[in-house]
């Protein structure tokens, strides 16, 4: 089953007509490069959540950003090949208070429309960290990529975090004004909804879900 640019679009739910034609040809050649590529299964101690799909992988050659490893995780399903779900992330680390924090960060989110409404975005998601894969959200999202992310953020078993440049925390939090020098980030933790805005407060702010925080805690900001 082929999946076409139709059915593939970027950022979950973004329309044909917000292209223009060179974008959509860019756009095209990227679906063609992502449906030819020859996946290689995930090992997955805690196995996807819902029967009938296979989470799978590929390492591109060339990275998008300078010595950066960056990666294709794709859903497909199990009796067409049809990819119901694809991200491109790329490695990423972070030095902040307590420690460095390293994963995957999400470049660009994209779905099958013949296979939306079905929890498979977040169920993905929530399947990379119950295997002991950290991850991030991209510093800007679209409207569809923050409601995935508030959904993510609800329902996993890692613990999470707001990644929220230091600049951003000092005036209200004076405990972190001593690491301004140091540090450009700090973790943020606590109620849900006040990490939320920490986050989207701040242009430069995003998410991370680890299962392994370790001393993280004992120097993040509770909000």
């Amino acid at each position: 089953m082929k999946t076409t640019f139709k059915q593939f679009l970027e950022d979950i739910s973004i329309d044909d007509g917000a292209y223009s034609k060179e974008a959509s040809d860019v756009a095209v050649k990227g679906v063609e490069q992502i449906v030819s590529t020859k996946w290689k299964p995930v090992p997955l101690k805690s196995p996807f959540p819902i029967n009938g799909f296979s989470v799978k992988y590929n390492k591109r050659k060339t990275a998008s950003w300078f010595n950066g490893n960056t990666y294709d995780i794709a859903l497909l399903d199990n009796k067409t090949d049809a990819i119901a779900v694809h991200i491109e992330c790329s490695k990423r680390e972070y030095t902040v208070p307590g420690g460095n924090i390293i994963g995957l960060e999400t470049e660009q989110l994209s779905s099958n429309i013949t296979y939306r409404g079905k929890g498979l975005v977040v169920a993905l998601y929530q399947t990379l960290v119950s295997n002991g894969q950290n991850v991030f959200s991209a510093s800007l999202q679209t409207k569809g990529g923050a409601s995935v992310w508030t959904r993510l953020t609800q329902q996993t078993d890692g613990t999470v975090f707001g990644v929220v440049p230091i600049g951003d925390m000092e005036k209200k939090h004076p405990e972190v004004r001593s690491l301004v020098d140091e540090y450009d980030f700090v973790l943020v933790h606590g109620d849900l909804d006040k990490i939320a805005k920490c986050v989207y407060d701040a242009g430069d702010a995003f998410w991370f879900i680890t299962r392994n925080p370790g001393n993280l805690m004992r120097r993040a900001v509770k909000v």
